[in-house]
């Protein structure tokens, strides 16, 4: 609207000094701003429509598709918008296509390098519309971004909301060159643990490992497709350690954590069954065979003064 108002300005200004410009400069102020005032408009109505009518006809885990459909709607009515622009201009004013095309080309290219911040961002919200590595509502992880939640993705900058409920403004081209981990998207979840014996019960482990392994390939909630582990794996200091590898079917956290401890009660079961116990950090103390009583250790206080005998 700025360029708009510009071109008027000009145009009265030179009507004024008595040489007018081109009649073609108010046709193409009007033809910039009915593109620009057509294309807000319709993309408002469109989300209206979408919002109410069909987006929550379809189901949540669509979420991609949804903001597919918003966001490629927008780019079809504002090319479509242009589009009539310049063939309106090429029938009224008698402006040449091509020449609009060259001259825009030409004005891209020299502003380009004066914004190239800017425009390595709107590159950046187009490739993550095509690529779509995340959409609104998926949990993100990058290098210097803890796991938050992307709340919306513009064409400058990408919202996104960290689990302490902070708004956090990111650039789009940051993502064309950070590594950026999706976990919405895993097929599974993963269960890895070490659990501690006692080293009494080294004769033990190996039915445990046995029957541990069996509850795992039985376990409803548990993908027998995946790699299953369980193997006395190493010796620590003051336990046996047993490796308990596996992956859930579900991916939703506060399920996995369900699955998860429903394992870990069957595992102290087994154990318990056993016979066997869980380790704990100890220390064991081994006294020499010959002790001498009159060692200053072992002497034995008066019982009149308190004082060692």
């Amino acid at each position: 609207f700025a360029c708009l108002y510009g071109l008027d300005v000009l145009y009265c200004t030179s009507c004024l000094v008595g040489n007018p410009l081109p009649n073609v400069i108010p046709a193409v102020a009007a033809g910039i701003g009915y593109t620009a005032v057509a294309g807000t408009l319709c993309t408002s109505i469109k989300d209206r429509f979408l919002e109410r009518q069909v987006l929550p006809a379809w189901s949540k885990d669509t979420r991609a598709r949804n903001f597919a459909v918003k966001r490629g709607t927008g780019i079809g009515i504002w090319i479509l918008c242009i589009l009539i622009c310049l063939e309106t201009l090429r029938i009224e004013a008698g402006v040449s296509v091509k020449s609009i095309i060259g001259l825009t080309s030409i004005f891209g290219i020299a502003t380009g390098f004066a914004v190239k911040d800017l425009a390595s961002n709107w590159v950046g919200g187009l490739l993550l519309f095509v690529t779509r590595p995340f959409v609104p509502g998926d949990k993100i992880e990058m290098t210097r971004l803890k796991q938050s939640v992307v709340e919306r993705i513009g064409w400058y900058h990408t919202r996104i909301r960290t689990f302490d409920r902070r708004p956090l403004f990111i650039p789009n081209s940051v993502f064309a060159t950070t590594p950026i981990e999706n976990p919405g998207r895993m097929y599974n979840r993963r269960i890895k643990v070490e659990i501690g014996l006692r080293y009494e019960d080294i004769g033990r482990i190996n039915g445990i490992t046995v029957d541990v392994k069996k509850m795992l390939y039985s376990h409803p909630e548990i993908d027998q497709r995946q790699t299953i582990l369980v193997n006395f794996n190493e010796w620590d200091s003051s336990s046996i350690n047993m490796l308990v590898y596996c992956f859930t079917k579900t991916t939703v956290w506060s399920d996995w954590l369900d699955v998860q401890q429903d394992v870990f009660l069957k595992i102290a079961d087994i154990v318990s069954g056993a016979g066997a116990e869980f380790a704990f950090p100890s220390t064991t103390l081994y006294p020499p065979s010959m002790v001498n009583p009159k060692h200053p250790l072992f002497a034995q206080p008066d019982p009149q003064s308190g004082d060692p005998a």
